[in-house]
């Protein structure tokens, strides 16, 4: 669209070193442009969509004109970033500084799902290595089978837990400290890229720290489908917001390839394997833009809730936690049990898993 549609309405603003220029296109269109541009593809222009959080609190939130990538419009820097996570995410957002029982069954269960995906992407002797790890769930259930582990997590809780408790290998950092290059087959990514400041040169760092051939399991909120109803989407702690089709820009970006779409298309997360390509190409949907305006008007909140798919989920969860809460003190002590006393005997600790 032409620069001579828009009329400026507002003094240009700084934020955090960022040109901010709040204009008006020619539909009305609040957007604004934003010097340092898309984090995925640099340019700077971007439609305002929400100007609210999930709690009601202010959070000014743009989709990109260019690939369609939603993010914050003032994006916190790395060291704003490790002070919220390291003193304050656990417990504004999670409720807990060490993580509850009831969190560590309800994440085991979903652990295991995730390993299963994965595994016919394993080759024996495969070295795992998870970037924010939390309790260590996900990474424990490679561990159980066999596969040499690692893990990092900013929370300092959640990182001593996942070492004392669950007998995992998961230190106190950040990605920004990890050294090496080349050193693991295989890399998990849950519920973590949006939290990212800059996804695009994690997943370029992560590439490095793969050898090749390696893979990626990434999961995140879906945008699309969407995750939440209207008006609850967007969180603070959530810098970006991704799509099946942003993600998979973002990949082809950092040198990926998508080797399996794990997720349906409208489920609340996004789950895919990627796997280390021969070079780094920016590859957007030109229409992903206009995609990502369509699901986020899709719905208003009663049709949200009216969804034949959203009542099936919410029964399901319903009586997934029900069935948590009736065992969760014996499922809790299982799964210790199985962490704390046992080898990493692969054919041992299938049966063990299983049982849990």
């Amino acid at each position: 669209m032409a620069d001579d549609s828009k009329s400026i309405l507002s003094m240009p603003v700084r934020s955090r070193g960022e040109r901010v220029t709040v204009l008006a296109d020619s539909l009305g269109r609040d957007s604004i442009v934003i010097s340092q541009g898309c984090r995925l593809c640099g340019f700077t222009r971007f439609e305002i969509v929400g100007e609210w959080d999930r709690h009601g609190d202010p959070l000014r939130t743009v989709a990109c004109w260019r690939c369609g990538l939603v993010s914050h419009a003032q994006i916190p820097n790395a060291e704003e970033l490790r002070k919220f996570y390291e003193q304050e995410y656990r417990s504004a957002y999670n409720g807990e500084e060490v993580p509850s029982p009831k969190r560590i069954v309800r994440e085991w269960d979903r652990a295991r799902h995730r390993f299963e995906s994965m595994r016919p992407y394993l080759r024996d002797g495969d070295r795992v290595f998870e970037i924010g790890a939390g309790a260590g769930c996900n990474l424990k259930q490679f561990q159980l089978a066999g596969y040499r582990v690692e893990g990092i997590e900013p929370g300092p809780g959640f990182s001593q837990f996942a070492r004392e408790q669950l007998h995992c290998p998961v230190e106190c950092k950040t990605l920004e400290q990890v050294g090496g290059t080349g050193e693991y087959d295989v890399a998990l990514l849950i519920h973590v890229l949006e939290h990212l400041p800059e996804p695009r040169q994690a997943l370029g760092r992560i590439r490095q720290l793969l050898r090749p051939g390696g893979r990626l399991y990434v999961e995140v909120p879906n945008l699309a489908a969407p995750h939440a109803a209207p008006g609850k989407m967007f969180h603070k702690a959530h810098i970006h917001n991704f799509t099946p089709w942003s993600l998979a820009a973002l990949a082809s970006a950092t040198g990926f390839e998508v080797a399996k779409v794990f997720s349906r298309e409208r489920d609340r997360n996004l789950a895919m394997c990627l796997s280390c390509g021969s070079s780094a190409r920016l590859q957007y949907d030109p229409d992903g833009y206009f995609r990502t305006k369509s699901a986020l008007e899709r719905y208003s909140t009663l049709r949200y809730h009216c969804r034949p798919q959203y009542v099936a989920t919410r029964v399901s969860e319903v009586a997934q936690e029900v069935r948590r809460r009736w065992q969760m003190q014996k499922s809790y002590a299982e799964i210790l049990r199985i962490c704390q006393g046992t080898t990493c005997n692969p054919v041992r600790c299938e049966s063990l898993r299983a049982a849990a």
